[in-house]
């Protein structure tokens, strides 16, 4: 009955659903909260300070994405508050330590699991005038559900403090607002014959606000900024994967893929080239989708290095479920130089539809008709 709305474990874990509650406190003192307040004299034997302390070591239970064990060891909570006032009117000093070991985070499991955070440790010191110290250890990240083909990957490729040495790169960035915890690696390069796969990234980030803000894990192939490339023969592309989960819910998915291929051609008095790529991008975020498609085809033809004539077309189409609309923008770009004189002509057009509503009985049947209805089974 102590705890509200506001009382959270890593911003979204409501501490009232993990804690169970106290069946006797009589028989079970050990699980409730003890207060003990002693007075302590100064060198003349004068009462001058008031110490109160606190205990709390409450029994955990599981509860939607928090499980109260890792690896068969049960979750802990610890938490020990000192204050001390002064009799002589100082300013009273206070100072709290807590610590919640061997626990896990299965993420979203209320849907489906996808990812599971073991952690060995979070703890915290909170002194009077001075900055929160957070001290979060994770012992495994773990990938189940759509996503246990990355457990193949990283058995493959080892990462640091995670059942081997490897070649990626730890994340630890704890400051006074949030801590950011991970790994992130790049896969070597992949070539063979015509076939070639290259800048791969993957990267596994925790962050865990002290704000009151949900804890965000965010799980990544690549980056928008910066895709993997893939080529066969002439006939190339990339794209990104990533994926950002709070403790109850799928906050974004978000992706890419482009293909296509390019031609180049040289005669001595003329040379040129053409590429055709295409490619759909893909995003949900809080229950809205976007989906766009589009096809991007260039052209350049270059004559005795006098006359030179280029051409782009662009088609692209996207629908918006936020606004409920679908989009779609075509452009056409032709450049012509000779010798100093050059000159750009673009079209563009763009058109957007919306989703309207189904018509009414009314609208689709007028007095004449429907007489004329009824007179037919008279």
């Amino acid at each position: 009955k102590f705890f509200d709305d506001k009382a959270s474990l890593l911003g979204g874990i409501l501490l009232r659903e993990i804690v169970k509650a106290v069946p006797d406190f009589l028989s079970r003192p050990d699980e409730a909260l003890t207060i003990k307040s002693e007075t302590r004299n100064d060198a003349s034997g004068s009462p001058a300070e008031i110490h109160t302390l606190m205990n709390w070591k409450p029994q955990l239970r599981s509860f939607g994405a928090f499980v109260a064990e890792r690896n068969g060891s049960p979750a802990a909570l610890t938490i020990d508050a000192r204050s001390v006032a002064y009799l002589s009117g100082k300013d009273p000093y206070f100072e709290i330590r807590g610590e919640l070991r061997d626990f896990t985070l299965d993420l979203v499991k209320p849907l489906v699991t996808l990812i599971r955070i073991q952690f060995s440790r979070f703890a915290f010191t909170a002194k009077k005038g001075q900055k929160t110290v957070f001290d979060p250890a994770i012992a495994a990240i773990e990938f189940a559900g759509p996503l246990h083909f990355v457990k193949d990957l990283l058995d493959r490729i080892k990462l640091p403090g995670m059942d081997g040495d490897g070649f990626g790169q730890p994340i630890v960035d704890v400051d006074a607002q949030r801590a950011r915890l991970g790994y992130t690696c790049n896969i070597p390069d992949v070539g063979f014959g015509v076939f070639s796969l290259q800048n791969i990234d993957f990267s596994a980030l925790v962050t865990l606000p002290f704000t009151g803000d949900p804890l965000l894990f965010r799980f990544a192939f690549n980056e928008r900024s910066n895709p993997f490339l893939l080529t066969v023969a002439m006939f190339g592309g990339g794209g990104f994967f990533a994926i950002e989960l709070l403790p109850d819910r799928i906050q974004l998915i978000e992706g890419s893929l482009e293909f296509g291929g390019s031609f180049s051609m040289n005669l001595g008095v003329a040379s040129g080239g053409v590429s055709l790529m295409a490619g759909i991008y893909f995003k949900y975020e809080e229950g809205d989708a976007t989906i766009s498609g589009y096809v991007r085809c260039r052209g350049c033809l270059r004559v005795l290095g006098l006359i030179s004539i280029s051409a782009e077309f662009y088609l692209a189409l996207t629908y918006e479920e936020a606004s409920n609309r679908v989009w779609g923008e075509a452009s056409l770009t032709v450049k012509v130089k000779v010798l100093f004189f050059s000159t750009k002509v673009t079209l563009r057009v763009e058109r957007s539809f919306r989703h309207s509503p189904p018509p009414l009985f009314t609208d689709i049947m007028d007095e004449g008709h429907w007489l004329d209805y009824c007179e037919a089974f008279a």
